[in-house]
């Protein structure tokens, strides 16, 4: 159970739920927008590279949302003295964190796609980490 809610914990940090200072680098959303429009040329790979962005601003709310859900029913099971392991474990089970883990890294590989070398070197650049 401990090692269900620390990978929940990280993809939290990873999508930028719990404010973990990688989310900006890994999946990056609204800065996107703003850094591809100076730096691609070719409009339909700076749309393209915009949609990755939405997608991941998408991702990052339903993820917020889950996690909001899971966190109020995790202290509901806190604070009953009767609450057994098999009860946070399917707190945990609900997160799906491997199935949020693949979409996180897919959207990082499709943003990818659309940047060449010095692109994605200067839009992360630009990007700011939380702390």
């Amino acid at each position: 159970m401990l090692i269900g809610t620390l990978t929940a914990l990280l993809i939290g940090a990873i999508v930028g739920t719990s404010g973990g200072a990688g989310a900006s680098q890994l999946l990056p959303g609204d800065e996107v927008n703003e850094g591809v429009d100076d730096l691609i040329d070719d409009e339909e790979r700076r749309e393209r590279a915009k949609g990755v962005a939405e997608d991941a601003n998408a991702f990052r709310a339903a993820t917020n949302e889950a996690f909001s859900a899971l966190a109020a029913r995790f202290a509901e099971l806190t604070d009953d003295r009767s609450t057994g392991a098999a009860d946070f474990e399917a707190v945990v089970a609900e997160l799906d964190a491997e199935a949020r883990w693949s979409q996180t890294l897919d959207l990082r590989y499709r943003l990818k796609n659309e940047l060449t070398e010095d692109e994605w070197t200067a839009l992360y650049g630009r990007l700011t980490v939380p702390e």
